[in-house]
């Protein structure tokens, strides 16, 4: 992708989540009830993912994840718990080892601490972006997607049995969007 990111080796959590009740039949998801908490002077929606293979599993794998409260765009405004469960689920899975060959990393976490732009390498310590910093502007400070190449990338994404969340489209610059609708045309 010219200036994005190359997520082609990414897999979906909705996938990740498909493959372990494959490998797994009886497992079991159990989330806490969100909770915010403050780091800073940032705040943020906590969700906790506990996944058990079977009745029986003496050791579940959990998974803690963060979303900035109030979200800092209108596609994370309002979903702040949604896209912090969606992460934390497909960051317990990686924790299982499920579609990890690319990295464990959720696509949402990858573009988070990308954009993020700011926090230290080799931390998951969120921060606040700056007015008009790369964060605020973008992935690669690029312009922000149009209503329209948004409606129609989730229009092909539903039509491909994929999900898109709207964290995932808030993090994308045009570029990134109109690269993922090239490549569900396949021209890419």
């Amino acid at each position: 992708m010219a200036g994005g990111y190359d997520l082609s080796g990414y897999v979906t959590v909705n996938e990740r989540l498909r493959r372990a009740l494959d490998q797994w039949p009886e497992l079991r998801v159990q989330e806490t009830a969100p909770k915010l908490v403050t780091a800073g002077d940032a705040v943020f929606v906590e969700v906790t993912t506990t996944v058990w293979r079977n009745p029986d599993d003496p050791l579940p794998a959990i998974a803690t994840c963060w979303e900035m409260y109030p979200g800092s765009t209108p596609y994370t405004r309002g979903s702040e718990q949604q896209n912090a469960s969606t992460s934390a689920l497909g960051r317990v899975l990686g924790l299982m080892g499920v579609a990890i060959d690319a990295g464990m990393a959720s696509q949402d976490e990858i573009r988070t601490a990308q954009n993020r732009g700011n926090a230290p390498s080799g931390t998951d310590t969120p921060r606040r972006a700056e007015p008009g910093s790369r964060a605020q502007r973008g992935p690669s400070g690029g312009k922000p997607p149009t209503e329209k190449m948004v409606a129609y990338v989730r229009k092909l994404a539903r039509e491909a049995g994929d999900t898109i969340t709207d964290a995932e489209i808030a993090e994308m610059t045009g570029a990134d969007v109109s690269q993922l609708i090239d490549t569900y045309l396949g021209k890419a």
